[in-house]
């Protein structure tokens, strides 16, 4: 199974390069971490050059973290020095001082070996908890333990290793560096480059970097060591759990290698708190992942700007978000998929973090205290209010876009008056009537049983075929009010889109998701979109959306006990 794994991932230019100097060994590390090296990961500032790292540096700035993933091990240091360094060696020498991110974790100089050191540390810490090998001999697990643990580990050391595919690396003349002929440290040393560029390729596809990442592991950074002691009991068991796990993220390792990479995202938001804003881009870690993932929604079509129900407004008067209990709700379950699961999920939480780091215009409320909250209407004719939030600064969300062209707008002061810029030149028209949302922030909110009936669809319109695509909005929409239905027909053990509907010992409860796929197929949502979409808004709803098997997993706990007994499948 491995050799034709290999057959099919590992890319025939890449080849297996020796090591730019000496094998690092564990007696080189020091006991403890370098005191003064310590924020040497911070600030990285767009477009300054920083200096690349010789192996020594690593040695000496990340001695803890080292030490904390070797202690973790059921290895003497013996073995250490023949199984892992020359990986770790090889590792330091390809990624050197890359990011992990651009704009959210681990986005620092240095940020990938910080983030895969982590990874590797808390791997290790989860599969200690876990029985691995489940199906074999009593004898074989035995065997195979310290194999399972130290896979785990490998896995959360090489897991993101496919960025490196993700960034130009240029020095000061021009020079690139290609990752397919060697590996950084190794590039740096031959052009004698002091200072590189490190600049994130806009060409890049999100989440394509797992199977390069495979791809670099076998053919640049396992060893026959490594490799002949992972499958001397199992044979390939163990290293095809590491593929499933970073590829397809499934298997016995997918959720030790999910939950290590939340533990190390976790550690780099302590990390940035501690630092504060002298070494950050704000004090706050929670802001990147923010505006990453408001831009995410723009640019994937779900939020629009200055059209009907959009939740971005550019106009004369400012950049205004329209921001409810829908719209919070987009940002946080963007900012899940972009592995930040801590931001906020609500109107009032969002305005605490933008205003902290004073993002957002505040004006005097009707007691002349600062409010963040600005009551825009949009559109003539239309004396229906939108509550909004003021960015101080537009680029934040379009550094990388044209500024769209300004609508007029009103603002509404605490007395119910119209306040306009007259000194604003009128701008072009909002052709369409815009319509306040039906639960606002400002409003009482319904209760959690009627808004889930609210959102429920019907058997007729799925099997309404429409005459045109949805548009991004509408398809949204429609995929969450999919989902909504899926999980009170999961709850209840019956309905029209739940197929092979099982129930586990531990409660959850899976079905098949070909049906909802197929009614999407049927209106026109794209698979790319489809897969976005019900990644998006599925963890809303407490479900898992698995596309490699095409399933839901229900994790709800509020079952009642009628559907727990009453588990049927029928329609």
């Amino acid at each position: 199974m491995i050799k034709s794994f290999l057959g099919l991932f590992v890319d025939r230019r890449l080849k297996p390069i020796p090591p730019s100097g000496n094998v690092i060994r564990y007696q080189d590390i020091p006991e403890r971490s370098k005191l003064g090296l310590i924020h040497e990961s911070y600030p990285q500032v767009v477009g300054v050059p920083v200096a690349p790292r010789p192996p020594e540096f690593f040695c000496q700035r990340y001695a803890d973290e080292l030490h904390d993933y070797f202690n973790r091990l059921p290895l003497n240091k013996e073995e250490v020095d023949r199984l892992l360094m020359p990986l770790i060696t090889q590792f330091v020498d390809l990624v050197n001082i890359l990011p992990a991110s651009e704009s959210h974790h681990h986005s620092g100089v240095c940020g990938l070996f910080a983030h895969s050191i982590q990874c590797a540390s808390a791997a290790v810490a989860v599969a200690e908890r876990q029985l691995l090998g489940g199906g074999k001999s009593l004898r074989q697990r035995y065997q195979d333990r310290p194999r399972w643990l130290l896979a785990a580990g490998v896995m959360g050391l090489v897991h993101d290793v496919g960025k490196v595919f993700d960034v130009e690396v240029v020095t000061e003349n021009g020079d690139k560096w290609n990752p397919f002929v060697c590996s950084l440290w190794a590039w740096v040393t031959q052009v004698n480059a002091e200072h590189v560029f490190i600049l994130w390729r806009q060409d890049r596809v999100h989440k394509q970097h797992e199977l390069r990442s495979v791809r670099l592991a076998y053919s640049r950074l396992f060893t026959k060591e490594l490799m002949a002691y992972l499958t001397a009991v199992s044979g390939d068991l163990i290293p095809g759990a590491i593929d499933d796990a970073i590829v397809f993220g499934t298997g016995p390792l997918a959720a030790v290698l999910k939950e290590a990479e939340a533990e190390s995202i976790r550690q780099d938001g302590e990390s940035r708190k501690l630092l504060g804003a002298a070494c950050t881009c704000s004090a706050s870690p929670l802001v990147t992942p923010i505006l990453s993932a408001i831009k995410e929604l723009l640019e994937a079509g779900l939020w629009s700007v200055n059209m009907e129900e959009s939740q971005v407004y550019v106009t004369g008067q400012g950049t205004f978000i329209h921001l409810n209990e829908v719209s919070a709700s987009d940002v946080h379950q963007a900012a899940v998929r972009l592995q930040a699961p801590y931001v906020p999920g609500t109107p009032e939480g969002l305005i605490r973090v933008l205003r902290e780091q004073n993002l957002i215009d505040t004006h005097p409320d009707v007691n002349d205290q600062p409010s963040a909250i600005w009551l825009v209407k949009v559109g003539e004719g239309n004396n229906r209010k939108l509550a909004c939030i003021k960015l101080c600064d537009p680029m934040v969300l379009f550094e990388h876009r044209k500024l769209p062209a300004p609508i007029d707008v009103a603002i509404c002061n605490a007395n119910e008056t119209v306040k306009k810029d007259e000194a604003t030149p009128t701008p072009q028209k909002a052709k369409l009537r815009f319509m306040a949302p039906q639960t606002g922030f400002l409003q009482q909110p319904i209760s959690r049983k009627n808004k889930r009936a609210s959102l429920l669809v019907t058997r007729a319109e799925c099997d309404e075929i429409p005459d045109e695509s949805l548009k991004p909005q509408e398809a949204k929409v429609f995929v969450e009010r999919l989902l909504a239905t899926v999980t009170e027909q999961m709850r209840t053990g019956k309905g029209f889109l739940v197929e092979d509907l099982n129930l586990h010992e531990d409660g959850r409860r899976t079905c098949s998701s070909r049906k909802v796929e197929t009614i999407l197929e049927m209106h026109k949502i794209g698979q790319k979109t489809q897969e976005m979409l019900l990644r998006l808004i599925s963890t809303s709803f407490r479900l898992d959306f698995d596309p490699s098997d095409h399933s839901f997993t229900f994790n709800g706990d509020d079952t009642n006990e009628e559907s727990k007994s009453g588990l049927s499948t029928g329609p």
